[in-house]
């Protein structure tokens, strides 16, 4: 029956949208657009149904099930079952308090969390961080694993293997000197070096779900084999097509609204439709085939208000755009002074009110304007030394051009996914304007990975970046990192995020590492365009959402557990 369910998916997206209030609208008895903890209680959570979620990646197809291998993107599936020590506080939610939307898809600053598999955890000295578990918490029962116990013993396992991890073991988590498991619902971490990102990297961030040895010695590469303690399994895949969630009836976890607990998750179903091209996602919205669509540009804005006026709509500073990296250690791009003209060449303001609408932030590298200026740094408030390249000044770019031994330009080279064609072009066009000529050469999305991590490229490469915590944006730019696409090598840099890492405080750490993001502006390893909002959707029949991404590294499980469907079908 899942397979039926799956493979129709697609079937009535033809409809039209007069069609809407058959497929559900009619039966709507819930709230729409709920603010605060005061409004969460005049609703009434509901249970069962099946909410059809069109997630951030639902254009693309999982790579794999197995939270082991380290493959980015691969927590947005996993989480639903492998669930992490930490995540999100759905207290601070709209649901809740209203004091952070989770539209962050890797960072949460450490009001935003608490402790999911761990119940709590303390420093007992400076490198020793210890984690104690939830009791009484089981797998799902179901084979491998058939319900057993959750112990310290399946988070040691799991870390052990993720260490093994030829790509992250000896970077990433290079400061964990060892693991230990004093008790079944003890976990010590030991650390060579105190490291100020200790949430992020054994909490709730990238590729640190916990699952149980039986799942791997079953084979792991198989979804039917995914097992965990979430709050869902997979019992479907139908590759091209769609994941289906089912309900973990077991699950340990609650949520109190309006003052009552809770049993989660309320959803008996989540079928995660895999939907590649993004006209045909937004035609499943507007026929009501999907219930939600994420990240869905300002250009679509209008037409969704005139077609389908009922919907939720939440609009968020979108993290991840298309940077232009220099090949810094050889020329032109040697010299500060191209690099510095090559962002000054850029109008962001006309391009934010061309490309995006209006909806812009002019500056998003290396922090983002929705972390507040604890961490960021607008333009107007930069030292003026550093300010300066990200304002329009095209005399002043020729001239410093002209200073560093270009006085009628130069060409180069770019390599860049083609999806961003329209804003490279865009950006082109500008390098044009100061004697800069641009020879261009697009691959395919997938393809840029390798030739960024290989250095396959002459002049300049764009490729998305963007999203991670402060820790991991300025650790990009160190010396042997991967993603240090431009070989970045600044001694001051250097210095700066490595006293900021090891900073124990976070309100001193966050201090510092805002002066390191000066510092990385000053260094100007490559030219970045105004960030776009983007837009989350929901059907109005949806109830306890309000546009909501993740509640930790790409890990939406949290979220879809805790919202219900008044759809009648």
């Amino acid at each position: 029956m899942q397979r039926t369910i799956g493979r129709n998916f697609y079937l009535g997206l033809g409809l039209a949208v007069v069609l809407i209030a058959a497929l559900g609208f009619v039966s709507y008895t819930g709230v729409v657009n709920i603010t605060g903890q005061a409004n969460a209680a005049k609703v009434e959570p509901k249970y069962g149904g099946t909410i059809y979620a069109g997630l951030r990646l639902s254009g693309i197809d999982p790579k794999g099930f197995d939270p082991g291998t380290g493959n980015y993107y691969t927590d947005n599936w996993t989480s639903f079952f492998a669930e992490k020590l930490m995540a999100g506080d759905w207290s601070k939610s709209a649901m809740g308090t209203n004091e952070y939307g989770f539209n962050d898809t890797e960072w949460f600053p450490p009001r935003a969390l608490k402790g999911y598999l761990a119940e709590s955890w303390e420093w007992t000295d400076p490198l020793t961080l210890v984690f104690k578990l939830r009791k009484g918490i089981k797998f799902q029962n179901r084979p491998p694993v058939n319900g057993r116990e959750f112990t310290s013993e399946d988070v040691a396992y799991s870390w052990d293997r993720l260490l093994k991890n030829k790509r992250l073991g000896k970077t990433r988590y290079a400061g964990l000197k060892s693991i230990s498991t004093p008790d079944k619902y003890t976990v010590v971490f030991k650390m060579n070096k105190f490291q100020a990102d200790w949430r992020f990297t054994f909490g709730y961030g990238g590729y640190n779900g916990i699952y149980p040895r039986e799942m791997v010695e079953a084979g792991p590469d198989d979804w039917k084999n995914a097992c965990g303690t979430g709050p869902y399994w997979v019992s479907d895949y139908v590759r091209g097509n769609s994941v289906t969630f089912v309900k973990n009836p077991d699950y340990w976890g609650t949520e109190i609204l309006g003052g009552k607990e809770y049993k989660l998750p309320f959803a008996d179903k989540i079928i995660v439709p895999i939907i590649r091209d993004s006209a045909t996602r937004l035609a499943a919205l507007r026929t009501g085939r999907v219930d939600m669509l994420y990240s869905i540009p300002w250009s679509e804005v209008e037409s969704l208000q005139k077609s389908n006026p009922n919907l939720g709509k939440k609009e968020y500073l979108r993290l991840n755009n298309l940077q232009l990296f220099f090949k810094m250690a050889t020329k032109p791009f040697n010299d500060v002074r191209v690099r510095k003209a090559m962002n000054m060449a850029l109008d962001r303001d006309a391009m934010g009110k061309t490309l995006y609408g209006g909806k812009y932030e002019p500056l998003m590298m290396s922090f983002y304007a929705s972390w507040g200026e604890e961490l960021y740094t607008p333009i107007e408030k930069l030292p003026p030394d550093v300010g300066e390249a990200f304002k329009y000044n095209p005399e002043r770019a020729k001239q410093l051009l002209a200073e560093a031994g270009y006085p009628k330009g130069f060409t180069t080279k770019l390599v860049y996914p083609g999806p961003y064609d329209s804003l490279v072009q865009m950006m082109v066009a500008y390098f044009s304007q100061i004697g800069v000529t641009v020879n261009q050469r697009t691959v395919e999305s997938g393809q840029i990975w390798s030739i960024a991590g290989n250095r396959d490229w002459e002049g300049m490469i764009g490729f998305p970046f963007g999203e991670s915590g402060p820790l991991l944006m300025l650790q990009f730019l160190m010396p042997g990192e991967y993603w240090n696409a431009g070989e970045v090598n600044d001694k001051k840099l250097i210095e700066m995020y490595d006293d900021a890492r090891h900073t124990r405080d976070w309100g001193e750490c966050q201090r510092k590492l805002k002066a390191a993001n000066v510092q990385s502006l000053r260094v100007l390893p490559w030219v970045t365009p105004p960030n776009a909002y983007a837009f989350n959707y929901w059907q109005p029949w949806l109830g306890g959402f309000h546009g909501e991404d993740c509640a930790g590294f790409w890990n939406p499980a949290p979220v879809m557990a805790r919202i219900w469907t008044h759809r009648k079908k």
